[in-house]
């Protein structure tokens, strides 16, 4: 991991609700932090974007962010960077190519940074050239198992529908068979 340090100074304000805002004494400085992204602080992606008049934290919703996406396994007649363009294209906007995937220097999996948008589902799999290729997104720790988009968890998930408590528990008192098998399915499709 390289750690990025600026050339000049910088200083970060707090907006509230998240929102930071950092001036930079360089504008090489400002250029490096939007080209050489994506950005992390503690296994969390870091949204970027330009200032914009009348900003208001408050009112200001993400919806969406940059990822690195690996295909691992990704067959390395694949690993040509307009090839690889064209894959990352399908799964969202390409913001980049990581270094060594473009020059192929590891073939376990090639690396893509994408723009993913938060209300709509992930993208899992993609098939190129006939095969079907898996798609792995990198850091994402809000990840909802139920609608299967990115920015939320299960327990918040604005897509899902809630079976109300008293219907639960006569579903748990009636038949338990059924109930034991959409606990094994919830287990089988969700996770441990």
């Amino acid at each position: 991991m390289t750690l990025w340090k600026p050339s000049g100074r910088l200083d970060c304000v707090d907006l509230e609700k998240d929102f930071f805002l950092v001036r930079f004494s360089l504008k090489a400085d400002y250029e490096n932090v939007l080209r050489d992204g994506p950005w992390f602080v503690g296994g969390h992606y870091l949204s970027i974007r330009n200032w914009e008049p009348n900003f208001k934290p408050s009112t200001t919703c993400v919806s969406s962010v940059a990822v690195w996406v690996r295909l691992p396994k990704l067959p390395i007649e694949y690993y040509e960077p307009s090839v690889l363009r064209d894959i990352g294209e399908a799964i969202g906007p390409v913001l980049r190519i990581d270094a060594h995937t473009a020059t192929k220097s590891k073939g376990r999996f090639a690396r893509i940074c994408i723009q993913i948008n938060f209300d709509k589902p992930l993208i899992k799999l993609i098939k190129i050239g006939g095969i079907e290729q898996p798609v792995q997104y990198e850091g994402l720790n809000s990840l909802c198992f139920s609608c299967e988009r990115a920015g939320h968890k299960l327990e918040s998930c604005p897509y899902t529908t809630r079976t109300p408590a008293k219907e639960v528990e006569r579903e748990v008192e009636g038949d338990n068979s059924t109930t034991n098998e959409q606990s094994a399915l919830h287990e089988e499709t969700y996770g441990p």
